[in-house]
């Protein structure tokens, strides 16, 4: 069984394309592939912050399973003018820890990136 902590690099498009789905893999086998489902601006104390709600859809182990703790991602966010800009590091709201089975299953999380007013 591998265990290990995942950093992703993610591209969050706002757009009404359909989301496309983001491998989470180790040692170039793909684990999971998780969709962003939806995007809420949630007004905080003194500034905001963005709230990714994921869709992540864990794959049956193949020769043994893996396990994968998520601790956040990048964001980058793609504009008309300027191209992809990086937005800074979303954290999970909840520690997200994928486990893989012999069964595919399904888990939800959120992200949750701050944002300050400038």
């Amino acid at each position: 069984m591998w265990t290990g902590a995942f950093r992703s690099r993610m591209t969050i498009l706002l757009s009404s394309d359909r989301a496309k789905a983001m491998s989470i893999t180790v040692n170039s086998r793909i684990v999971a592939e998780a969709r962003i489902q939806g995007v809420t601006l949630r007004p905080v104390v003194g500034a905001y912050e963005l709230l990714f709600g994921l869709d992540i859809a864990v794959n049956p182990q193949g020769d043994h399973g893996r396990q994968v703790f998520v601790i956040g991602a990048r964001v980058g966010l793609r504009t008309n003018r300027a191209g992809v800009q990086q937005a800074g590091f979303a954290r999970p709201e909840a520690p997200i820890f994928i486990k893989q089975f012999v069964n595919p299953n399904r888990m939800s999380s959120i992200l949750v990136l701050p944002l300050q007013p400038g």
